[in-house]
């Protein structure tokens, strides 16, 4: 649960083709925020393996981090992914997503 907690942040980039996928045991509104953020992120909201909505996240520059501003889920969501911005330009609401794990 920490590296949930932490998500992205603190990392200087993200390379193309990496992100960070929080997958959830049920379904449930969820909330996110760019405390420690230092480059803009495109969010994917996911529920029942589609895509609900994208949303690009700007980092907060408040010294107080608790002054950032919190994006919560347009509807009840059991994973997001978080990508570099402009990685998810062009994925529509309702576009299905396969989540699988690899083995390195």
């Amino acid at each position: 649960m920490p590296e949930q907690c932490a998500g992205l942040a603190g990392r200087s980039k993200l390379s193309e083709g990496q992100g960070m996928l929080f997958s959830f045991a049920s379904q449930s509104e969820r909330q996110m925020w760019m405390d420690g953020m230092k480059f803009p992120i495109d969010v994917a909201w996911i529920a029942d393996h589609r895509v609900i909505a994208v949303q690009t996240l700007e980092p907060c520059v408040e010294v107080d981090q608790d002054r950032c501003p919190r994006w919560t889920s347009p509807h009840d969501v059991d994973a997001l992914l978080e990508v570099r911005a402009g990685a998810l330009a062009g994925i529509d609401a309702g576009t299905v997503v396969t989540i699988r794990a690899e083995t390195p």
